[in-house]
């Protein structure tokens, strides 16, 4: 089973490439930029609920991303598509969670919950967290 938490979530049946996202969504780029920087705008967008020192400790171990890791699109094997899914939704994260629970980006292939947290609910909402998946899970 794989668990999408609040991820691309690739289309079963596609053989070719899909899913590549446009860095330039979060942040300028320069030409020979090869990483995109957290930064604090970043975080204001997409996980505004980290905050005080947890905040400071995500920004104190934060990493920049790389680009070719960001805008790389996944190409499935045929054996992807018997695997079951289940997917935790992030309502603070910035996407319109409820055109998503409803279908309209997608038929969801399986059972999922919602989280009240930004991108870092691993920070935010920890035993939450835990608790959605050990029950998508079983």
């Amino acid at each position: 089973m794989i668990i999408y938490l609040d991820a691309f979530r690739p289309a079963k049946g596609v053989r070719k490439p899909q899913g590549a996202l446009r860095p330039d969504e979060f942040c300028a780029l320069k030409a020979d930029q090869w990483t995109i920087p957290l930064t604090e705008e970043i975080v204001d967008m997409i996980g505004r609920d980290v905050v005080g020192k947890d905040r400071e400790w995500l920004m104190s171990k934060a990493t920049p991303w790389p680009l070719k890791l960001a805008n790389e699109p996944v190409v499935l094997s045929e054996n992807f598509d018997s695997v079951r899914n289940a997917f935790i939704f992030c309502t603070l994260a910035g996407d319109p969670v409820d055109e998503i629970v409803a279908g309209q980006w997608g038929k969801l292939d399986g059972p999922y919950k919602l989280i009240e947290a930004g991108y870092w609910p691993m920070i935010t909402k920890l035993s939450e967290l835990v608790e959605d998946i050990l029950e998508l899970s079983t």
